[in-house]
């Protein structure tokens, strides 16, 4: 038989006494390792290491056993302890077994000994698995309590229907001061009853993993936020409790919702530039045509006699009304068409130096339908402001927000007696716009906010919230700076700075010349458009002042210069079906690299990425259409005098 390996402690100052323990023992099966000790010191050291049980003789020279037994239990308070004493009365045995003490035996009838052991040492190895497993639960629980504690998820549990405990995240969320206000309270509480809200998930067996569902929580001051959550059972403070962890959805829905208002306004900044570059193509000829149709009628006028001029004078008035009228009405179209194109150049992040007047002139003409039947437009622009640094669709972006903004702060239907101001003017090292309109003002509470991202005041489904966010980041990559006054009543007023600048231009200069000027030297000229109908527009134009040669094919034109045809410079589509501007300039600079630094090259607006880059890294003339003929024969000049 496989004897049973017993670490003993003996606190014994009797030798013989402590044979007779160590042979019973034996006799008992264990395979005793044995350390015998006389004094206080000496079973304090001795309770360093590891033992499955301490004997004890009740009086000693320098112990008795309740000492022993207070310093075995402050050391180590699983080991079992026995007394085994010569003669000591029943009430003394029944004291020391009250002070934890596990049992107590005579050293005149030890044949108890060997099964008290082996009992003690079996309860002893309980007690102390189980005080091993509630450490072990109890930091368990601490550190779950830790985890939750500080997780970014909202958590909270309840137990028999009530709250108990809600981690600082949820007190956050919910606006709260403590967690206070929800101990206690029913779950259902919390949760929005709005019909939006589906239930809690459930398993339907143990090995089940619960499904998120979505909720909508209520915060203290009335607001919803909207919640994906999942429970699961958990032990929580000794007792199974219901643990409900929530991710709040509120910013991810409303980044999920700018986006798709993002995509959609780039979508709507590509059709804008596509339908700005398919009326740019009709309108550079008609505004051509126009000025060919009224050049000839002044000709023709003057080659009338005098009595036919006197006789058809009413009805020379009425064309020349009507040809005015018509060109009044093609610049209108240039205007807004020029407009769509400073603001739907989303990619385009190159900086130019800008006039704001111009930038909030177009705005407020991008904004007409809105104003219209809102407000007069009051503006006061200082006559020697100076220039900005920008890029023109972002700052047209802002200027155009604050003035939709200020437009939305009016109510419908008495335009007269509501106004927008646009102020512009140099102060100090900045150019100081503003943009005020006298209608119900913004709430002192909500004031601090407006620059917040997804802030919005305005009903679901009208506003991200983003809008005032993106205009102030604009302004701040400038090194401007936005604020804002408002009086509830009276109306708001934005303040724009941004620095001026005194740099000269960094734009491609626009060569221009007075008016009707012709250039002194005839010149032949290549007019390459896939637009038929404006390359014969410009040739009827030039026609008195150069030879023109018109092709709707790029490869037809290069064919042309291999060939030998001399050229003095060419007009150039940019945007074409086939062979592109980019790529026709490109072969060009392989078979004829002078000719090809005198492309003048015409854009209708629509620019792909390749194109834009294109521009930038040569030096020729841009023209954009609608093309106003002043400027091109400007260019057509400023190429012949080189």
């Amino acid at each position: 038989m496989t004897k049973e390996v017993l670490r003993l402690l003996h606190v014994e100052d009797s030798d013989d006494d402590a044979e007779l323990v160590l042979r019973e023992l034996t006799r008992s099966q264990f395979d005793v390792v044995y350390h015998r000790v006389e004094s206080g010191p000496a079973l304090e050291t001795a309770l360093g290491e590891e033992w499955d049980l301490v004997l004890c003789d009740y009086t000693l020279p320098h112990l008795d056993a309740p000492t022993a037994l207070d310093i075995v239990r402050r050391r180590s308070a699983d080991v079992p302890f026995i007394v085994v004493s010569g003669t000591v009365g029943e009430d003394t045995a029944v004291e020391v077994m009250r002070a934890g003490a596990n049992d107590y035996l005579l050293k005149a009838s030890l044949t108890r000994l060997g099964p008290a052991v082996r009992r003690e040492i079996r309860d002893g190895r309980a007690r102390a698995e189980r005080r091993r497993a509630d450490r072990a639960r109890q930091q368990a629980e601490e550190s779950f309590r830790l985890i939750i504690e500080s997780s970014p998820d909202l958590i909270v549990v309840h137990r028999g229907g009530g709250i108990v405990y809600a981690n600082p995240k949820t007190v956050e969320r919910l606006g709260l001061s403590d967690a206070s206000a929800l101990l206690g309270q029913p779950f259902s509480s919390m949760v929005a009853n709005d019909g939006r809200t589906q239930p809690v998930a459930t398993r339907t067996s143990d090995t089940d993993r619960p499904k998120p569902s979505e909720q909508r929580w209520k915060r203290s001051d009335g607001t919803i936020i909207t919640v994906e959550v999942v429970h699961c059972d958990v032990v929580f403070e000794g007792t199974l409790a219901t643990v409900i962890m929530a991710r709040d959805l509120t910013e991810r829905n409303q980044i999920a919702a700018a986006m798709i208002e993002m995509d959609r306004m780039a979508a709507i900044g590509m059709l804008a530039a596509g339908v700005g570059h398919e009326i740019n193509n009709p309108l550079a000829y008609v505004l051509a045509n126009l000025e060919f149709v009224t050049g000839e009628l002044e000709t023709l006028i003057t080659e009338l006699p005098a009595e036919a001029r006197q006789r058809l004078a009413s009805r020379i008035d009425d064309l020349s009304q009507a040809l005015a009228d018509t060109n009044h009405g093609a610049e209108r179209v240039r205007a807004i068409v020029g407009d769509l194109r400073t603001f739907s150049r989303g990619e385009d992040a190159s900086m130019t130096l800008l006039d704001v007047r111009q930038i909030l002139d177009a705005s407020v003409r991008m904004a007409a339908v809105q104003i219209r039947q809102r407000a007069v437009v009051v503006k006061e622009y200082a006559d020697d402001l100076p220039q900005v640094l920008a890029n023109e669709s972002r700052l047209g972006q802002v200027f155009l927000n604050l003035v939709v903004n200020a437009a939305h702060a009016l109510g419908e239907g008495s335009p007269a007696e509501n106004r927008i101001e646009l102020v512009a003017k140099g102060v100090d090292d900045f150019v100081h716009v503003e943009v005020a309109d006298t209608g119900s003002g913004i709430a002192p509470e909500v004031l601090p906010r407006i620059f917040d991202a997804f802030f919005t005041t305005k009903p679901a489904g009208e506003g991200t919230g983003l809008g005032l966010s993106i205009c102030r980041r604009i302004i701040v990559q400038l090194g401007g700076e936005i604020t804002v006054t408002s009086e509830v009543g009276k109306g708001t007023r934005f303040i724009v700075r941004i620095p001026r600048t005194n740099l000269g231009s960094n734009r491609p200069a626009t060569p221009s010349l007075s008016p009707r000027v012709r250039s002194q030297k005839r010149a032949n000229i290549l007019c390459i458009d896939d637009e038929a109908a404006l390359g014969v527009a410009l040739k009827r134009v030039l026609v008195d002042e150069h030879d023109v040669v018109v092709t709707t094919s790029a490869p037809e034109a290069l064919a042309r210069v291999a060939s030998g045809e001399c050229f003095d410079l060419l007009l150039c589509d940019l945007m074409m079906p086939g062979m592109s501007g980019v790529d026709f300039h490109r072969e060009l600079d392989r078979i004829a690299p002078e000719l090809a630094k005198r492309v003048v090259f015409l854009t209708g607006g629509a620019l792909t990425a390749r194109a834009r880059d294109f521009l930038e890294s040569i030096p020729n003339i841009r023209l954009d259409k609608p093309i106003g003929l002043d400027a091109l024969r400007a260019a057509i000049q400023e190429i012949l005098d080189r």
